[in-house]
Order: C-alpha cells, then structure tokens, then sequence
C-alpha cells in the first residue's frame, strides 16, 4: 500500500478537514484508489458508516469516476460495495447513478456481487426505478413526437384546405373563361349568320334588278 494512502486513512478518523485537503491534491488514479478502498470497507457503526458517506460524497464532488473499473479484477465501485459495504453506504452511492449494467472479468455484475439478499432488493429497486424513469422518459419522447406529428397533420390539413379553396376559385375562373368564350363564339356565329343574310338579301336585290331589266 502507498505509504501516503496510508497517512490518508489515519488522517481520516484524527482530523477529517486534514483529510479532505489531502484529497484535493490526489491524481484522477488516487483518487479512484480511494474510492475502491472505501466501497471494499465495512463501515463499524453509524459513526463509522457516517464518516465513509461523507467520504464518499467528498470523492464524487471532486469528478471521481463512479464507473471507474479496477484494473486487477474489473470491478466498479458498484460491484465493492454490493460485496462488501453497509447497506446505508450502498443506498448512497446508487444516488450517483453507477452503471449497474457493467460486468467484471468473470462477467459478473453488481447483482451477481451482492452479499445477501438486502442488498439484493436495494439493486434490484434501484434498477426498477431507473428503468420506470427511462420508461417515463421515452413515453414523453414519443408524446412529444405525437404532438409534433399531430401539429404537422393540422398544418397539413389547414394547406390542403387553402389548396382546395384556391382550386375551387380556379376551377369558377376557368368556368367563367370558357363560359365566356361559348358567348364570344355564339356572338361570332350570329354576326355570320348576320353577314350571311346581307349577303342574301345583296343576292336578292342582283336577281330583282336583273330581272326588273329584262322587263
């Protein structure tokens, strides 16, 4: 063990302001040394159980990993403490929300680690829980999209409404054009029929005169 972990877990139960200003200065891989060692450790009473909490919580505000994988065995935090600490210590550190879907080199997870069967229904209420809260989320995705959707279909409608009107006025336009070509032609055939009857009483008039001389 590296002699200034070992004057960190002194410094711990002696003087925790000491404690966490040493914290502070710990590399990214210290740090998650530290968060191993206090999910592997079982709490002596509330005193004790209080203290690693409060450790904990301290770790995670300084961005330590929560999924942070040991790289002896390739274990999580999740997997220390569902084998090892208090159920209180347990209940804490799933309100970081951990991956309990990770597994370690034997291909076992949190639940596969947990030590009796408290700690089992803690797991398995906590993988619930996220699983109606993921639930919960993709049902408002989806209501979203409905509304979205809906919203569209209305637009849509509301188009091929103005679409239609603009037909129907198209459509009493055209009527009227052609309408008004039929007089146009009905007034063309009248003024031949027109010209066709001067041009028979012109006739007329030749074959009256003609004749008139003939006399």
């Amino acid at each position: 063990m590296n002699i200034a972990l070992k004057i960190i877990s002194t410094l711990k139960t002696r003087f925790p302001s000491t404690h966490k200003k040493i914290l502070k200065t710990l590399s990214k891989p210290e740090l998650e040394t530290e968060l191993f060692k206090i999910c592997k450790k079982t709490s002596n009473g509330p005193i004790g159980i209080s203290d690693d909490i409060h450790t904990l919580q301290f770790l995670l505000q300084l961005d330590t990993n929560i999924n942070c994988i040991d790289t002896t065995n390739k274990k999580t935090p999740l997997m220390y403490s569902s084998q090892f600490s208090d159920d209180k210590f347990l209940l804490e550190l799933l309100k970081y929300s951990p991956d309990h879907t990770l597994t370690n080199i034997n291909k076992h997870n949190a639940i596969d680690h947990a030590s009796n069967t408290s700690k089992k229904e803690i797991l398995y209420k906590h993988i619930a829980i996220k699983n109606i809260q993921r639930l919960e989320v993709l049902t408002h995705m989806l209501f979203s999209k409905n509304e979205e959707l809906f919203c569209k279909n209305k637009e849509l409608k509301l188009n091929n409404d103005v679409l239609s009107c603009e037909n129907k006025e198209l459509n009493l336009k055209l009527k009227s054009y052609i309408n008004e070509l039929k007089l146009n032609d009905d007034e063309s055939k009248l003024n031949n029929d027109k010209l066709k009857l001067n041009d028979d009483k012109i006739k007329c008039k030749k074959l009256s005169s003609q004749y008139c001389h003939n006399e």
